[in-house]
């Protein structure tokens, strides 16, 4: 909720560091940051049972499917409609790079929509414990990591369509931190029982996850800065000199 109020109030005041972190990247646009405020009141509206509450969280969720269905469907069908720029102010002329302005990226549009139907899921509980809110976090959380490696990497197509429409670099790192919300409803059931016991098997699953993300990543940032400075081409072609 405070990353999309502050980006809200990037665009409201003119505040360009608010917008995009680096300048030159893709910009956190006001509907994205908006569905952020949605889907924050969503899960502090879960654990109240009262029912104005929790129409308030439907609302939400629902608010949240609908515009990210909605943004999926102009990209797919090459549609406009003109719902990029309720909200978006700009007080310089919009750069023609952008081809759509005001408009969140495919990638931020689909972890939208597998937001709203996690939050509408959230009650859902299937066979031998299997939560689909789980495995729809865990399915935000990979695009929202793939498009962090795309800024770690410099590959444009991780993150997004061209360098200026794409998901922001906030927004990756703010879709991880709902994902971990939306993972964190039900901490005593599901996958998350595993993480958060208090056996071996959790003790093992808190010390390896963050080196099961950190490590790979940081590995293959060495790999792509060894070849970007020539080392491997090198090596290959004294190879193939002997």
């Amino acid at each position: 909720m405070l990353a999309g109020c502050a980006v809200l109030a990037g665009w409201a005041f003119g505040i360009a560091p608010l917008r995009s972190i680096v300048p030159g990247l893709p910009e956190m646009v006001p509907n994205t940051a908006l569905l952020f405020v949605l889907a924050g009141v969503a899960l502090l509206s879960r654990g109240d049972r009262r029912a104005r509450v929790n129409t308030v969280m439907w609302a939400s969720a629902f608010v949240i499917v609908i515009l990210g269905m909605l943004t999926l469907a102009q990209y797919l069908f090459s549609l406009d409609l003109r719902i990029d720029g309720l909200l978006l102010y700009r007080s310089e002329p919009v750069s023609q790079d952008l081809k759509f302005p005001g408009r969140m990226s495919p990638h931020t549009a689909f972890n939208f929509l597998l937001t709203g139907c996690a939050l509408l899921l959230a009650d859902v509980e299937m066979r031998r414990e299997i939560r689909p809110t789980e495995f729809l976090a865990l399915m935000i959380a990979s695009v929202s990591f793939i498009a962090l490696i795309g800024y770690v990497y410099g590959v444009t197509a991780l993150y997004g369509i061209s360098p200026q429409t794409g998901m922001a670099l906030h927004t990756a790192a703010t879709f991880i931190l709902l994902s971990a919300g939306l993972m964190l409803l039900e901490p005593a059931r599901g996958l998350m029982r595993v993480v958060t016991g208090k056996g071996l098997g959790g003790i093992v699953a808190r010390r390896l996850l963050a080196a099961a993300v950190v490590v790979p990543l940081a590995l293959g940032w060495l790999s792509v800065l060894g070849q970007r400075a020539g080392f491997y081409d090198e090596l290959l072609l004294h190879h193939k000199g002997h």
